[in-house]
């Protein structure tokens, strides 16, 4: 719904057909699997893209309670509140206004640390707790892996993002960035980087816009969309959940 919004938003398509052709790159996503699983996705995609309308939409109350819905429901949440003070940013906002919207959105995330505190008497428990599956122990056999590893696409792709918004519309970029970034900073981000990957919503939307009136370029991107989200839910379904 918010996605399609979005697209209403930032490209006024004609037809109906022409928003169709706007939400497949999102929803033939090859991870997209997990917007119907038991995961977290769907909520965080939900209240993501909401707070991505809103904020371009310049409803900032709206924004900033969705954001803080984001960072309640996943760790990258953080990732939504640099995008909405960004977007805010670019849309010439005070800076008194983005703090007040930066600080409402991290309050999912604030509200869960002292509720650690309380419980636990150690707010950053979830941080502590990734080093017990050395999730945050990252050398170079992680690097290597990666290189060499099926979430390489992904990576491209979302360097391609990067390069693509970073003169367009920098808010996207530097959000496209920062997923990019989790690989750096934890070895369980590249078991679940597809997964982490379909959260990067400007990258669906770069594929929009760069193959928007290339018929034939579009028709071929989605076919190979589709042939690798049949890929990758076949692969879920015979159990392979690392994304």
């Amino acid at each position: 719904y918010f996605y399609l919004k979005i697209i209403r938003h930032l490209y006024r398509p004609k037809n109906q057909l022409e928003r169709l052709r706007g939400i497949l790159p999102f929803v033939l996503f090859p991870t997209s699997i997990f917007l119907v699983a038991t995961y977290t996705e769907s909520l965080f995609a939900c209240l993501a893209l909401g707070a991505l309308y809103f904020t371009l939409r310049k409803r900032y109350g709206w924004a900033a309670l969705l954001t803080a819905g984001t960072t309640a429901t996943h760790a990258t949440g953080v990732f939504v509140v640099v995008l909405v003070a960004l977007l805010m940013f670019e849309q010439k906002e005070r800076l008194h206004k983005i703090a007040a919207v930066s600080v409402a959105g991290s309050a999912g995330l604030l509200t869960y640390m002292v509720y650690l505190q309380v419980r636990f008497h150690d707010a950053l428990a979830f941080v502590g707790a990734q080093h017990n599956h050395s999730g945050l122990d990252v050398g170079p056999n992680h690097l290597l892996h990666l290189i060499v590893s099926r979430n390489t696409v992904f990576v491209l792709l979302l360097a391609l993002t990067v390069i693509y918004w970073w003169n367009r519309r920098r808010s996207f970029a530097v959000y496209s960035l920062l997923y990019i970034c989790i690989l750096f900073i934890s070895s369980q981000g590249l078991s679940g980087f597809g997964r982490y990957s379909l959260m990067a919503f400007p990258l669906p939307l770069m594929l929009y816009e760069y193959f928007h009136g290339k018929q034939v370029a579009y028709l071929v991107m989605t076919v190979l969309l589709g042939m690798s989200w049949t890929y990758f839910t076949l692969q879920y379904t015979l159990g392979y959940t690392g994304g």
